[in-house]
């Protein structure tokens, strides 16, 4: 069972990765850069070189492949315009910086471990460890590889795809090659021909 977070925890997810990001490399995190941290911090195993079968844990709003990658609307978790200086987040040109680093990171720690998601809080610090040096171009590079989105047809047939239903899909193509049985793609992806 994945367990759907609720906007304040989703919040407080949002608010841990800026806050330990801003305190390891001393500067804000871009949206691009927060969404592919977030998304390996959810959908990957093994200090993001592995893809899970299923996420860790269901945000509000869905994942999105675009042609740089998975992304999400941060603003729009973060209840947009207006909400956003609510949770202590300053949004600066297209960087998120955290008002108290350090008290923020104390809260979000304690709200997720409190939520029986600790284990969620101390892999988003190693993914943020391992990954947040890296610029956005690598990122994004290293987020599709994951994805086995390598080519730029395959990008343009799954672009502003729900990256749950990608991974679906991935899945049951690996059990149809697996199986060696005759499949009509018709009955298998019933939505891509509409």
């Amino acid at each position: 069972m994945i367990k759907e977070l609720q906007r304040a925890v989703a919040v407080d997810l949002i608010r841990l990765v800026i806050a330990y990001y801003e305190k390891r490399f001393r500067e804000g995190v871009s949206a691009r850069k927060l969404a592919k941290l977030l998304f390996l911090a959810i959908y990957t195993t093994d200090e993001g070189t592995r893809l899970l079968d299923l996420p860790r844990v269901r945000l509000p709003e869905d994942f999105v492949i675009y042609r740089k990658g998975p992304s999400i609307r941060i603003g729009f978790l973060l209840g947009g315009a207006s909400e956003i200086g609510k949770h202590g987040v300053v949004k600066t040109g297209r960087k998120y910086y955290i008002k108290g680093v350090d008290q923020v990171l104390k809260e979000t720690s304690a709200s997720l471990k409190g939520r029986g998601l600790g284990e969620l809080a101390d892999y988003v610090l190693k993914i943020v460890d391992k990954f947040g040096q890296l610029s956005e171009r690598e990122l994004e590079s290293y987020t599709l590889d994951l994805l086995g989105l390598r080519d730029e047809v395959a990008k343009a047939l799954v672009f502003n795809m729900s990256l749950e239903a990608y991974l679906e899909g991935l899945k049951r193509l690996r059990k149809v090659q697996e199986s060696g049985e005759y499949v009509d793609e018709e009955e298998l992806y019933p939505d891509l021909f509409k």
